[in-house]
């Protein structure tokens, strides 16, 4: 595994969806939130409704089939990427890594 263009997209896509499905009722407090008091921060919003690394650890088993090794730098390096592109991107359908 390596951190690319095409494995930042899968993952960013797949813990997109999941929030939205998970937290989809929620989605656009969490997008105001992201957008003004968390704008400057690493923090989001998402973890105000939910245990958001818990459904980062299942998009990354869904969309890799594996489990994320918390020991590995390249898995941490590759989880906070694709959160920040999800983040930034407002959850949606179809992110593309830019």
């Amino acid at each position: 595994m390596r951190i690319d263009k095409d494995t930042l997209d899968a993952l960013a896509n797949g813990f997109a969806f999941a929030v939205r499905y998970e937290l989809g009722e929620h989605l656009d407090t969490i997008n105001d939130r992201n957008a003004s008091a968390y704008r400057e921060s690493n923090a989001c919003a998402t973890h105000d409704f939910a245990d958001a690394n818990m459904i980062m650890f299942d998009a990354f088993r869904s969309t890799f089939g594996i489990d994320m090794d918390l020991e590995s730098e390249l898995h941490t390096r590759l989880f906070n990427a694709a959160w920040y592109i999800a983040k930034a991107c407002g959850f949606q359908n179809g992110l593309h890594h830019v």
